[in-house]
């Protein structure tokens, strides 16, 4: 019966290292590496996908901005020779306007004279 005893006060001792410290250790070891296979497999890969897609939607945002700048560098240059033709027209519609007054200021003239013409061969007939 000796040995039976001792069997049963080893399965008893195993039973409660198992239960005891030695298998708060080993609960705390399966968690941990439960968890980190968890996060390293699942929760990581996610992460970085997510990073990247913030990435490369970054660099999509900075390209369309440098095309707009370049598409509005383009922009204020034709806006500039627009600009300029403009101007170099109202010049010459302005040149042209100068000559019309001064070409209606001489008809006016002419018909002044021509008025005073007639009324002094009205006067001269009378």
């Amino acid at each position: 019966m000796a040995g039976l005893s001792e069997t049963n006060m080893d399965t008893q001792l195993i039973l409660e290292s198992i239960a005891g410290p030695a298998g708060a250790v080993i609960a705390l070891g399966i968690v941990t590496y439960t968890g980190w296979s968890f996060f390293s497999n699942k929760v990581w890969p996610l992460a970085v996908d997510w990073v990247q897609g913030q990435k490369d939607h970054m660099e999509s945002i900075i390209k369309s901005h440098e095309e707009d700048r370049k598409s509005h560098a383009e922009d204020r240059e034709v806006f500039r020779e627009a600009m300029l033709r403009i101007s170099s027209r109202q010049a010459s519609i302005d040149q042209s306007i100068a000559e019309v007054k001064v070409e209606v200021k001489s008809i006016k003239e002419i018909v002044s004279l021509k008025q005073q013409l007639y009324e002094i061969k009205n006067d001269a007939a009378i």
